[in-house]
């Protein structure tokens, strides 16, 4: 395991990780930190570190659901396309049987 130190709106923290994935860490710990200095910018002085690290966290969480939503709204898009066009091949094979 390597160590890495991250920084989340100035706080800096120490984090294990394997071999390899340290790049892919530090990327998602600054695309995070810029997520808390967006809502910080909003909140200001108002919400404690803590409370912006929760904030951070919980929209990201909805736009996870968001997304798992949407693809499985497409999924079964998919199958109804699907089922759709067996209909319309089964039609069609009726009608060039007549």
């Amino acid at each position: 395991m390597n160590i890495i130190e991250i920084n989340i709106g100035g706080h800096k923290y120490k984090i294990s990780c394997k071999p390899g994935e340290e790049n892919h860490l530090l990327q998602l710990s600054e695309d995070l930190n810029q997520r808390y200095a967006h809502f910080k910018a909003g909140l200001g002085d108002k919400a404690s570190h803590e409370l912006l690290l929760i904030i951070t966290a919980l929209n990201l969480e909805d736009e996870s659901k968001k997304q798992q939503e949407q693809l499985s709204n497409q999924e079964n898009d998919k199958e109804k396309i699907s089922l759709i066009d067996n209909k319309i091949g089964a039609i069609i094979e009726k009608l060039e049987a007549i």
